[in-house]
């Protein structure tokens, strides 16, 4: 894989180009008188032990050797973003670097496109307050960037024969394309469909994505890199040209892989419909996040592993990922920190400042960060918190679980602005609470919103009652596929079998990308129909005696179930 580093004769060569620049020397004259950074508390990562890790490795990053003008950047990123003052010469250095770049009249295109790209990320987040700064350079930056953008919607190495679509490249340059955005600058709508269609279109059979893609899918393997650098970059197509006010992901809490209904405006680019629907790029990123999770490791078998948990970082907050991956992924990234505070898991000829950069960046959340941000990250003049994360638009406190089930009965509560609300209701509701409005729940699974009835399947399992469960395969058979993925989900939550007989919770990730919706219905119906079949025999050898006259109320088929 090409890394955000070339040769060390290439290194050499740029960094005394770079130093004849008067601004930049002048720079560097200061930056030798001075070593350290301003006293200052770092921000805290809310992990304690994390927290001396990062601070370890920021120590790490200030006083190692200078680093070359190719680095300086992601140095000044991680840095930036673990806290440390605008003042320190490593993030005046890297700043330097990353202006002078941006107001460069032309360089190389390979290296280019991957710098300019953390180029742009540090001079749009050097400022949360005021991205717009460094907008005259953003904008040149990001004029590069869309030069270099194949038909396709994708970047690719000129040195390498054949120009094979590089998916680390793809992604590199949507992040700086996203920057330039975030800092107001003009980027075509088309660069992000472009590349969200290739990306959709173009994964493997099992869900991933591999470091080069040369023609028919599945040619060259998927890999842990690639497949988060893959979910991380559709995301923030979907982001930009289809995420709308009020609108959250229920799927990646409720077990859903897509949505019914689409919203019909994006808030980057309003007047523009994007070629690939907000539901093929939902399923691709399920997909994707998948495939990751039936290969976890704490330490991935990856190349360029540190690389890995910054792509994770990046597709964990741009897809709302929950559970405890942070700290798993966290104590695993742990074990490549040396005393001295620098990471492993880049070729060593390169150095340890890429390494111990990306291992901050993922230890800080840093994506997390710019989607909260709730100052200075505009589109237009609308803040994209608002969008991203949207305040309530009803004047109306949650109050006890009886009234909340009342509201979402009476269909005059927007479940869509109030789902993280909704879920640590329940969740911190007792079982007998939730037993005792059983009733209402029952009621809730009829209701004609797919979202209300998803929470209503989530919540049953969560009484741990075990006289819901024909309840609960009667969801089965619901005619979203999401809510019938939730009460299976349900289902194994009662029964305490996690694995569920071992039916997979993707239904649809084996189809081809192009298939039509007749396939896709046909292909949810086997899949109902058989955890249907699966789990009615499951509930009729364990179903409590009492209950037994009712078999055919639940339906059980004649025959042995296929497990």
């Amino acid at each position: 894989m090409k890394e955000l580093v070339d040769s060390q004769t290439h290194v050499s060569g740029y960094m005394n180009r770079q130093i004849s620049h008067p601004i930049v020397g002048i720079i560097l004259f200061c930056v030798t008188l001075t070593s350290g950074s301003a006293d200052a508390a770092l921000k805290s990562t809310t992990v304690e032990r994390f927290d001396v890790a990062v601070a370890k490795a920021v120590s790490f990053l200030q006083t190692m050797p200078r680093p070359t003008a190719r680095d300086s950047s992601l140095v000044a990123y991680a840095l930036l973003k673990a806290g440390v003052d605008l003042s320190d010469p490593r993030i005046v250095e890297g700043i330097a670097y990353a202006r002078q770049r941006g107001n460069a009249a032309e360089y190389d295109q390979y290296e280019e496109s991957y710098l300019a790209a953390v180029d742009a990320m540090l001079l749009c987040d050097v400022s949360p307050e005021n991205p717009k700064k460094y907008r005259e350079e953003l904008q040149r930056i990001a004029h590069r960037i869309v030069r270099y953008q194949r038909e396709n919607g994708t970047w690719h190495d000129p040195n390498v024969a054949g120009g094979p679509t590089d998916v680390s490249l793809t992604q590199y340059c949507i992040l700086g394309l996203w920057a330039a955005k975030r800092a107001d600058c003009s980027v075509p709508a088309k660069c992000f469909d472009r590349t969200a269609r290739f990306l959709v279109n173009h994964s493997n059979p099992d869900g991933g994505w591999p470091y080069r893609i040369t023609g028919l899918t599945g040619k060259n393997r998927s890999t842990h890199n690639m497949t988060m650098a893959g979910v991380g970059t559709i995301a923030i197509c979907r982001l930009l040209l289809w995420s709308s006010p009020g609108q959250t992901e229920p799927g990646l809490r409720f077990g859903a892989l897509e949505r019914v209904e689409e919203p019909k405006q994006s808030f980057g680019y309003p007047n523009y419909r994007p070629q690939v629907s907000r539901e093929r790029m939902s399923e691709s990123i399920s997909r994707g996040l998948n495939w990751n999770r039936v290969r976890y490791s704490p330490v991935p078998p990856a190349g360029h592993v540190t690389y890995f948990y910054y792509t994770l970082e990046r597709a964990a907050a741009l897809t709302g990922l929950e559970g405890d991956w942070f700290t798993n992924y966290g104590d695993g990234l742990l074990t490549l920190q040396h005393e001295d505070g620098h990471f492993d898991g880049f070729k060593k000829q390169y150095g340890s400042g890429i390494a111990t950069s990306f291992a901050i960046l993922f230890y800080m959340q840093s994506t997390r960060e710019i989607l909260k941000y709730d100052k200075g990250l505009t589109i237009g003049e609308r803040g994209l918190m608002d969008y991203i994360f949207p305040r309530q638009s009803k004047n109306r406190t949650i109050g006890p679980l009886d009234e909340l089930l009342d509201s979402l009965i009476g269909q005059d509560f927007d479940v869509n602005d109030n789902t993280d609300e909704i879920v640590k209701k329940v969740q911190f509701t007792s079982r007998e609470e939730l037993i005792g409005e059983a009733d209402k729940l029952r009621i809730l699974v009829k209701s004609p919103d797919p979202a209300n009835r998803q929470i209503a399947y989530w919540a049953l399992s969560r009484t741990g009652d075990f006289d819901l469960v024909p309840l609960m395969l009667d969801g089965l058979h619901d005619p979203n596929l999401s809510v019938s993925i939730q009460a299976l989900t349900g289902l194994r939550y009662i029964a305490r079998r996690p694995k569920g007989f071992n039916l997979t919770l993707s239904p649809l990730s084996q189809l081809p990308h192009n298939a039509d919706e007749a396939t896709r219905l046909n292909t949810a119906k086997v899949w109902k129909d058989k955890a249907s079949r699966v789990w009615r025999e499951w509930y009729s050898g364990v179903r409590p005696y009492a209950t037994r006259d009712g078999l055919d109320e639940i339906g059980l088929p004649i025959g042995g179930a296929d497990r």
